[in-house]
């Protein structure tokens, strides 16, 4: 089950300037996110969360974070559409595709943003562990660099 909807991710990732529509971020995209960054920082207790409990935490703080993950791994999506002619820059009028630079600028603060808010989870957890039993990191205080969990 995923824990955020696109409408959601949207809503807390994006600015209201940013187009960007629900169909874009697909659930399997949000799952993929969620297996990457979210189960090894809180192990067995993701599956309780998937399965409904804890949802005043996932709503408060585990969404926010979720949201910006989800971000960094749309922006190469649609920044570079694949089609049956392959991958191809969007060009629109008035606009121009952005570099390799700003594109990567642009998920690198993405994935600041999720990291500081994963942060600000797992120390809200640590802080009430008698509320969290099942809170079991995979790995302690994750770092998330590059895609690698340090």
């Amino acid at each position: 089950m995923v824990l955020i909807t696109s409408n959601e991710v949207i809503d807390l990732a994006f600015s209201s300037v940013e187009q960007i529509t629900p169909g874009i971020i697909k659930e399997t995209k949000i799952e993929a996110a969620q297996e990457r960054y979210i189960r090894p920082a809180f192990g067995e207790m993701y599956d309780a969360m998937t399965e409904g409990r804890y949802p005043e935490f996932v709503n408060t703080y585990l969404k926010p974070a979720l949201a910006y993950f989800v971000r960094h791994d749309v922006i190469p999506e649609v920044s570079t559409p694949v089609g049956n002619t392959g991958a191809m820059l969007p060009y629109a009028n008035h606009a121009n595709a952005a570099t390799d630079k700003q594109r990567e600028l642009a998920m690198d603060s993405a994935l600041n943003s999720a990291n500081a808010l994963l942060g600000k989870a797992i120390r809200h957890i640590e802080a009430h562990r008698e509320d969290f039993p099942e809170y079991k990191p995979l790995v302690k205080c994750p770092s998330i660099r590059g895609g690698m969990i340090l």
